[in-house]
């Protein structure tokens, strides 16, 4: 590869505290010739903060175009621009759209770099008190009931530390799919709202987290987003 390549960059974004931003992130999102992100509003909003303007170089990259995307933002890597990955939160890649361009990317033996930082995968298995090797990072479970009770299961008998990233939304009937399939007295601890001002932690059996949660649930304040260690 010559100096003049293109480079593709997996650049985190913080998951609650914009100060977790990293300085030499803003240069690389600020000297960028393209940006994908899965949601373009919150993408601009922190290009904003750090004082960077999108212009009309960030595109959405989400699961229903990421493939139709591949073609231009891999011609742009070849033509020596910098292409930036970012998610709305975390780390690219992991539980978010981005593994088909890193892929292809590396097929082409074309130049990766990783600009670590926030993942909620890492921060909550540090902080869960749970074993934190081996651990395997289940990400969000299905919505439908019986496919997320089917998925669950596949993970129940290993010898590892699961982290679940849980949907608000669902987040009382998950807890109890997953106290079902994997025992209600499995040691587990519930982290929410991390890094952020309200963060808060759970840490007993599944069944005792289900019932702490579903007893607090008109006094808490709302989870926007919640990860599960068992």
């Amino acid at each position: 590869m010559s100096p003049d390549d293109g480079i593709l960059w997996i650049l985190a974004t913080p998951i609650g505290t914009i100060g977790d931003f990293a300085p030499r992130a803003r240069d690389v999102l600020d000297g960028a010739d393209l940006i994908l992100a899965e949601d373009t509003r919150r993408a601009r909003s922190l290009l904003r903060h750090i004082g960077a303007a999108p212009g009309g170089r960030l595109w959405s990259l989400h699961e229903h175009n990421e493939s139709k995307r591949l073609s231009s933002a891999i011609a742009a890597i070849r033509e020596g621009k910098s292409v930036v990955l970012m998610s709305d939160a975390g780390t690219p890649v992991l539980s978010d759209p981005g593994f088909l361009l890193v892929r292809e990317a590396r097929r082409g033996n074309l130049k990766v770099a990783t600009l670590p930082g926030p993942s909620s995968f890492t921060a909550a298995l540090a902080a869960s008190g749970q074993p934190p090797l081996p651990a395997m990072l289940v990400g969000f479970l299905p919505a439908r009931t019986l496919a997320r009770q089917r998925r669950i299961a596949d993970f129940a008998n290993g010898p590892w530390t699961l982290v679940v990233l849980l949907s608000p939304h669902r987040l009382a009937a998950e807890l109890e799919d997953l106290s079902h399939v994997l025992g209600r007295d499995r040691p587990a601890t519930l982290l929410a709202e991390i890094s952020k001002m309200h963060e808060r932690a759970i840490s007993a059996t599944l069944a005792a987290v289900s019932y702490t949660h579903l007893r607090a649930h008109e006094t808490i304040l709302p989870i926007s987003f919640a990860v599960l260690c068992l």
